[in-house]
Protein backbone atom coordinates (compact mmCIF):
# COMPACT_ATOMS: atom_id res chain seq x y z
CA UNK A 1 0.00 0.00 0.00
CA UNK A 2 3.01 2.31 0.42
CA UNK A 3 4.16 1.68 -3.15
CA UNK A 4 4.19 4.73 -5.47
CA UNK A 5 0.84 4.92 -7.27
CA UNK A 6 0.54 5.87 -10.92
CA UNK A 7 -2.34 7.58 -12.67
CA UNK A 8 -3.74 5.35 -15.39
CA UNK A 9 -5.77 7.53 -17.76
CA UNK A 10 -8.76 5.88 -19.37
CA UNK A 11 -8.91 8.21 -22.37
CA UNK A 12 -9.32 5.67 -25.16
CA UNK A 13 -11.40 2.57 -26.01
CA UNK A 14 -11.71 0.36 -22.93
CA UNK A 15 -11.10 -3.03 -24.52
CA UNK A 16 -11.03 -5.67 -21.74
CA UNK A 17 -8.00 -7.33 -23.37
CA UNK A 18 -6.12 -4.02 -23.49
CA UNK A 19 -6.96 -3.24 -19.83
CA UNK A 20 -5.64 -6.62 -18.73
CA UNK A 21 -2.55 -6.35 -20.94
CA UNK A 22 -1.63 -2.92 -19.60
CA UNK A 23 -2.09 -4.04 -16.01
CA UNK A 24 0.19 -7.03 -16.61
CA UNK A 25 2.78 -4.74 -18.21
CA UNK A 26 2.68 -2.42 -15.20
CA UNK A 27 2.95 -5.30 -12.75
CA UNK A 28 5.94 -6.72 -14.64
CA UNK A 29 7.67 -3.34 -14.29
CA UNK A 30 6.92 -3.10 -10.56
CA UNK A 31 4.26 -0.40 -10.96
CA UNK A 32 2.14 -2.17 -8.38
CA UNK A 33 -0.36 0.59 -7.51
CA UNK A 34 -2.61 2.29 -10.07
CA UNK A 35 -5.19 5.03 -9.81
CA UNK A 36 -7.60 4.98 -12.74
CA UNK A 37 -8.50 8.47 -13.97
CA UNK A 38 -11.57 8.23 -16.24
CA UNK A 39 -11.51 10.79 -19.06
CA UNK A 40 -14.97 10.75 -20.67
CA UNK A 41 -15.67 12.55 -23.93
CA UNK A 42 -17.70 15.24 -22.17
CA UNK A 43 -14.73 16.25 -20.02
CA UNK A 44 -13.24 19.43 -21.51
CA UNK A 45 -13.88 18.48 -25.15
CA UNK A 46 -12.50 21.85 -26.26
CA UNK A 47 -9.02 21.04 -24.96
CA UNK A 48 -8.80 17.24 -24.83
CA UNK A 49 -9.33 14.48 -27.35
CA UNK A 50 -10.67 11.77 -25.08
CA UNK A 51 -11.95 8.65 -26.82
CA UNK A 52 -13.32 6.63 -23.93
CA UNK A 53 -15.91 4.47 -25.67
CA UNK A 54 -18.32 3.81 -22.79
CA UNK A 55 -20.34 6.39 -20.91
CA UNK A 56 -18.88 7.37 -17.56
CA UNK A 57 -20.73 5.75 -14.61
CA UNK A 58 -22.81 3.58 -16.98
CA UNK A 59 -23.25 -0.17 -16.39
CA UNK A 60 -20.72 -0.77 -19.20
CA UNK A 61 -18.22 1.49 -17.44
CA UNK A 62 -18.51 -0.42 -14.19
CA UNK A 63 -18.17 -3.70 -16.08
CA UNK A 64 -14.73 -2.45 -17.21
CA UNK A 65 -13.92 -1.37 -13.66
CA UNK A 66 -14.72 -4.84 -12.40
CA UNK A 67 -12.56 -6.44 -15.10
CA UNK A 68 -9.64 -4.19 -14.14
CA UNK A 69 -10.00 -4.67 -10.39
CA UNK A 70 -10.34 -8.45 -10.71
CA UNK A 71 -7.16 -8.51 -12.83
CA UNK A 72 -5.35 -6.23 -10.37
CA UNK A 73 -6.25 -8.65 -7.57
CA UNK A 74 -4.80 -11.57 -9.54
CA UNK A 75 -1.58 -9.59 -10.05
CA UNK A 76 -1.27 -8.59 -6.39
CA UNK A 77 -1.71 -4.91 -7.22
CA UNK A 78 -3.36 -2.01 -5.39
CA UNK A 79 -6.21 -0.30 -7.22
CA UNK A 80 -7.08 3.26 -6.24
CA UNK A 81 -10.50 4.65 -7.12
CA UNK A 82 -10.51 8.14 -8.61
CA UNK A 83 -13.98 9.44 -7.80
CA UNK A 84 -14.60 11.75 -10.78
CA UNK A 85 -14.76 11.72 -14.55
CA UNK A 86 -12.01 14.28 -15.15
CA UNK A 87 -11.75 16.86 -12.36
CA UNK A 88 -12.47 18.53 -9.96
CA UNK A 89 -14.30 16.00 -7.82
CA UNK A 90 -17.85 16.66 -6.69
CA UNK A 91 -19.59 16.89 -10.07
CA UNK A 92 -19.84 13.27 -11.26
CA UNK A 93 -19.02 14.64 -14.73
CA UNK A 94 -22.08 16.92 -14.62
CA UNK A 95 -24.46 14.27 -13.35
CA UNK A 96 -25.03 15.85 -9.93
CA UNK A 97 -26.68 18.88 -11.53
CA UNK A 98 -28.44 16.92 -14.29
CA UNK A 99 -29.88 14.63 -11.60
CA UNK A 100 -30.74 17.49 -9.23
CA UNK A 101 -31.00 20.84 -11.08
CA UNK A 102 -31.87 22.50 -7.77
CA UNK A 103 -28.30 21.80 -6.62
CA UNK A 104 -26.70 24.01 -9.28
CA UNK A 105 -23.85 26.12 -7.89
CA UNK A 106 -24.52 29.77 -7.08
CA UNK A 107 -22.67 33.03 -6.58
CA UNK A 108 -23.64 36.55 -5.57
CA UNK A 109 -22.33 39.20 -7.99
CA UNK A 110 -22.37 42.97 -7.78
CA UNK A 111 -23.25 45.19 -10.75
CA UNK A 112 -22.27 48.77 -11.58
CA UNK A 113 -25.12 50.04 -9.39
CA UNK A 114 -23.74 48.18 -6.37
CA UNK A 115 -26.62 45.74 -6.47
CA UNK A 116 -25.96 42.15 -5.49
CA UNK A 117 -27.84 39.47 -7.38
CA UNK A 118 -27.76 35.70 -7.23
CA UNK A 119 -26.59 33.87 -10.33
CA UNK A 120 -26.22 30.18 -11.14
CA UNK A 121 -22.99 28.55 -12.32
CA UNK A 122 -23.83 26.34 -15.25
CA UNK A 123 -23.02 22.67 -14.72
CA UNK A 124 -21.31 23.06 -11.36
CA UNK A 125 -22.97 21.79 -8.19
CA UNK A 126 -23.37 23.79 -5.00
CA UNK A 127 -20.93 21.80 -2.90
CA UNK A 128 -21.61 24.12 0.04
CA UNK A 129 -24.95 22.27 0.23
CA UNK A 130 -24.67 18.86 1.95
CA UNK A 131 -27.34 17.51 -0.41
CA UNK A 132 -24.91 17.97 -3.31
CA UNK A 133 -22.32 15.84 -1.53
CA UNK A 134 -24.92 13.19 -0.75
CA UNK A 135 -25.97 13.11 -4.42
CA UNK A 136 -22.35 12.91 -5.55
CA UNK A 137 -21.64 9.99 -3.22
CA UNK A 138 -24.73 8.15 -4.45
CA UNK A 139 -23.59 8.61 -8.07
CA UNK A 140 -19.96 7.59 -7.51
CA UNK A 141 -18.82 5.86 -4.32
CA UNK A 142 -22.04 3.90 -3.86
CA UNK A 143 -21.93 2.64 -7.45
CA UNK A 144 -18.32 1.56 -7.03
CA UNK A 145 -19.38 -0.30 -3.90
CA UNK A 146 -22.10 -2.09 -5.87
CA UNK A 147 -19.68 -3.02 -8.66
CA UNK A 148 -16.51 -3.93 -6.75
CA UNK A 149 -17.34 -3.61 -3.06
CA UNK A 150 -16.06 -7.14 -2.48
CA UNK A 151 -12.55 -5.72 -3.08
CA UNK A 152 -12.91 -2.87 -0.55
CA UNK A 153 -10.29 -3.07 2.18
CA UNK A 154 -8.21 -5.47 0.08
CA UNK A 155 -7.26 -4.67 -3.53
CA UNK A 156 -9.08 -1.33 -3.11
CA UNK A 157 -7.93 0.55 -0.02
CA UNK A 158 -7.85 4.12 -1.31
CA UNK A 159 -10.21 6.64 -2.88
CA UNK A 160 -8.63 9.69 -4.51
CA UNK A 161 -10.64 12.93 -4.32
CA UNK A 162 -9.34 15.73 -6.51
CA UNK A 163 -9.77 19.39 -5.56
CA UNK A 164 -13.52 19.73 -4.99
CA UNK A 165 -14.15 23.46 -5.02
CA UNK A 166 -16.66 26.29 -5.15
CA UNK A 167 -16.23 29.61 -6.99
CA UNK A 168 -13.52 31.78 -5.48
CA UNK A 169 -14.11 35.03 -3.62
CA UNK A 170 -13.40 37.94 -5.97
CA UNK A 171 -12.55 41.11 -4.04
CA UNK A 172 -16.05 42.20 -3.13
CA UNK A 173 -17.39 41.61 -6.63
CA UNK A 174 -18.36 37.96 -6.36
CA UNK A 175 -18.73 35.52 -3.49
CA UNK A 176 -19.72 31.84 -3.42
CA UNK A 177 -23.30 31.38 -2.29
CA UNK A 178 -25.71 28.75 -1.10
CA UNK A 179 -29.37 29.23 -0.30
CA UNK A 180 -29.12 26.82 2.58
CA UNK A 181 -26.39 28.96 4.11
CA UNK A 182 -28.63 32.03 3.84
CA UNK A 183 -31.37 30.21 5.74
CA UNK A 184 -28.97 29.10 8.46
CA UNK A 185 -27.58 32.63 8.77
CA UNK A 186 -31.06 34.18 9.04
CA UNK A 187 -32.13 31.66 11.68
CA UNK A 188 -29.03 32.39 13.75
CA UNK A 189 -28.76 36.18 13.45
CA UNK A 190 -32.29 37.29 12.67
CA UNK A 191 -31.58 39.04 9.36
CA UNK A 192 -30.57 37.98 5.86
CA UNK A 193 -26.96 38.27 4.77
CA UNK A 194 -27.90 39.20 1.19
CA UNK A 195 -29.49 42.48 2.27
CA UNK A 196 -26.27 43.53 4.02
CA UNK A 197 -23.78 42.70 1.26
CA UNK A 198 -23.50 46.31 -0.02
CA UNK A 199 -22.39 47.40 3.46
CA UNK A 200 -20.16 44.40 4.02
CA UNK A 201 -18.17 45.11 0.86
CA UNK A 202 -18.43 48.88 0.56
CA UNK A 203 -15.11 50.53 -0.29
CA UNK A 204 -16.08 53.63 1.72
CA UNK A 205 -18.58 54.05 4.54
CA UNK A 206 -20.12 57.20 6.04
CA UNK A 207 -18.47 58.57 9.16
CA UNK A 208 -21.48 57.65 11.25
CA UNK A 209 -22.82 54.17 10.71
CA UNK A 210 -26.40 53.14 11.19
CA UNK A 211 -27.08 50.42 13.72
CA UNK A 212 -27.50 47.87 10.92
CA UNK A 213 -24.31 48.99 9.17
CA UNK A 214 -22.33 48.78 12.40
CA UNK A 215 -23.73 45.33 13.08
CA UNK A 216 -22.75 44.17 9.62
CA UNK A 217 -19.20 45.55 9.75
Amino acid sequence: IFWPAYFWLWNGPLSPDVLKSQLRDMAQHDAKSVCVLPMPKEFRPESTANRMDVDYSSPQYFERVKIAVDEAEQLGMNYWIYDEGGWPSGQAAGRVVSTRPDLCGKVMRVDSQNRWTQQSISGRPDILNPAATETFISLTHERYRTAVGNHFGKTIQTVFTDEPSFPAFRDGREIPWTNQGETLFANRYGYTLAERLPTAFAAKLPAKLSENDAQTR
